[in-house]
């Protein structure tokens, strides 16, 4: 007679080499369209992405720099002042600065992942995206509310990022929650 220790590590060696392959070794092929994430949601993440990654980018690495875009100098005189100066208040700013930059960058690689990463539309996919979509539509409801507050005494336009903002979490939202996901049927082993 065998010892119960010994028969369960055996029943689970068996289930381990019996057990479905890893999803990420099926090809496209075998992906079920049904739960494919469409192409206006990828195209829109991306779009929406992009310019806040490359903003995010120049906080974290040269904060109170001015990019060659349409109102990123007055942007960035109207929220940070000038933090290029040495003095204990633009350093503060500076560490605002480069601490905003780093969050925006991990979101927008979080959100990059998780659309880009597999073409099946999971669950978990799912729930990232209400989270990411209700997120998007906060920041774009405090781009409107601070905008009014910013801009006294100085030119601050924060409608781009209001309207990116609106519209990728409008797409998000619009697909996590209109979108039917079949529950696949589990094999039983």
């Amino acid at each position: 007679r065998q010892s119960g220790r010994t028969a369960r590590s055996r029943t689970n060696a068996r289930s381990r080499t019996n057990a479905a392959p890893c999803n990420f070794s099926r090809s496209v092929a075998d992906v079920d369209l049904a739960m494919m994430l469409p192409l206006y949601v990828k195209v829109c993440t991306l779009l929406c992405e992009l310019p806040v990654i490359f903003l995010a980018l120049r906080n974290l690495i040269a904060p109170g720099m001015a990019l060659p875009l349409p109102g990123d100098a007055a942007n960035l005189k109207g929220l940070f002042g000038n933090v290029n100066m040495p003095t204990t208040e633009s350093q503060k700013m500076a560490f605002i600065a480069h601490v905003w930059g780093a969050l925006f960058v991990i979101l927008a690689a979080l959100k990059l992942t998780t659309i880009f990463t597999y073409p099946e539309g999971t669950f978990l996919r799912r729930n990232l995206m209400v989270v990411f979509g209700v997120g998007d539509l906060v920041l774009a409801a405090l781009a409107q509310i601070y905008v009014r507050v910013l801009s006294i005494g100085v030119s601050v336009d924060l409608s781009v990022f209001k309207a990116l903002f609106l519209l990728e979490g409008a797409a998000l939202l619009f697909d996590a929650i209109g979108r039917k996901r079949p529950v696949k049927q589990v094999k039983k082993l």
